[in-house]
């Protein structure tokens, strides 16, 4: 038997045939609609997230005990060892064949993640409604577009910055305990690739990885405002995610011009001397260090140009360069570097430049929804 409503619903009752949300967990008023768009994606990346942190983790602990067990201080620099064929596996040669192409493989992979972003979350995010045709729909309610889309990219924003600040801070325990055995193998010219200033790792660690993602977030939103077709919007965001590694990796040296330098220099023994070579020693730089310019010293100090340093080398004969140089006043090199401990500036300068470009884009894409007729 069926019951049929004729009268008004009673004060403080539910209404007929509205369904109670008094009870309901989760996610409510535009958040919802938000969080159902979004929640395959997000669990996905939540499910990749774990298995990348446990593969980290793995090689951490893994690392952890080599060290432990073969401490490589054993092998300084300043000693005579056989840093290639080392038996006692103390030296960097055997830590860079275990341990080195992982690091930079899983440093590399993270480079992409921006990327997957933009294209997997931010270019559908709107441009799936667009091409169905849902977005009308979504439009006549009662809550404005623009906070529609304020409330889809800020779950967005959150989910992707909670993510990569994760997996950054997991990566950074792997690769941080690395770093020092790292410069050691460098200081033999074996670790060349491994370095903090090149874009990788520098792009998939510390936070210029959390704001690259943001960043790749909201290219993608703003491709699929513009496009309104999910694939020419996801195909579209990689092209612009991978320009813009690409120039923030060419940034990088200039905005390392901002940092001061530090310079190393060293001087032979007795310039005076017959047998003084300043072109055979060499001039101190950490391991760690980012070498930007080196040279020639003169007795007083100066630091000779390369046109300078060519005359020399013209004015002396081939074989006898070293002791020739000595006569014409050069007594000693110079090196000028960056040291490790500006990565942190130099991450958070990058790191603002993203966020700024982010906020940017956000901004224009709430604005021009704001503007669409349709």
């Amino acid at each position: 038997m069926s019951i049929v409503s004729t009268g008004r619903p009673k004060p403080g009752g539910p209404s007929v045939g509205r369904r109670s949300t008094a009870g309901r967990l989760g996610p409510r008023g535009p958040l919802w609609p938000a969080w159902r768009q979004q929640r395959a994606v997000i669990w996905a990346g939540a499910a990749l997230l774990v298995v990348a942190a446990g593969y980290i983790l793995w090689w951490r602990a893994d690392m952890a005990a080599y060290i432990e067990a073969h401490p490589l201080s054993a092998c300084d620099p300043t000693q005579t060892c056989d840093v290639v064929g080392d038996p006692a596996h103390q030296g960097p040669a055997p830590f860079l064949r275990r341990y080195g192409t992982a690091l930079e493989d899983t440093a590399g992979l993270l480079v992409v993640v921006p990327a997957l972003i933009g294209v997997f979350l931010g270019a559908p995010l709107v441009a799936r409604d667009a091409e169905a045709g849902t977005h009308k729909l979504l439009w006549t309610q009662s809550v404005s577009r623009s906070r529609l889309l304020a409330v889809k990219l800020g779950l967005a924003a959150s989910a992707t910055a909670a993510g990569t600040g994760a997996l950054s801070a997991v990566f950074a325990r792997w690769w941080s305990p690395a770093l020092p055995e790292l410069a050691k193998a460098r200081t033999y010219g074996l670790a060349e690739n491994y370095v903090w200033y090149e874009a990788v790792p520098f792009h998939s660690t510390g936070p210029v990885f959390v704001a690259l993602s943001l960043l790749a977030l909201t290219v993608g939103v703003t491709a699929g405002l513009l496009l309104r077709r999910t694939l020419v919007a996801m195909a579209a965001t990689l092209a612009v995610v991978a320009a813009g590694q690409w120039g923030l990796g060419h940034l990088l040296p200039r905005l390392a011009r901002l940092m001061p330098v530090r310079t190393g220099t060293a001087r032979v023994a007795d310039p005076a001397s017959p047998a003084a070579d300043p072109i055979g020693i060499k001039a101190p730089v950490p391991g760690d260090g980012w070498m930007v310019r080196d040279g020639f010293l003169t007795g007083s100090g100066d630091k000779l140009s390369d046109q300078e340093w060519g005359r020399v080398l013209d004015a002396c004969p081939v074989g006898r360069e070293g002791p020739c140089a000595a006569r014409h006043g050069v007594v000693g090199r110079f090196a000028e570097y960056h040291p490790v401990g500006q990565y942190w500036p130099l991450q958070w300068i990058e790191a603002g430049i993203c966020l700024a470009a982010a906020a940017a884009l956000a901004a224009f894409c709430l604005w021009r929804i704001r503007r669409r007729r349709d």
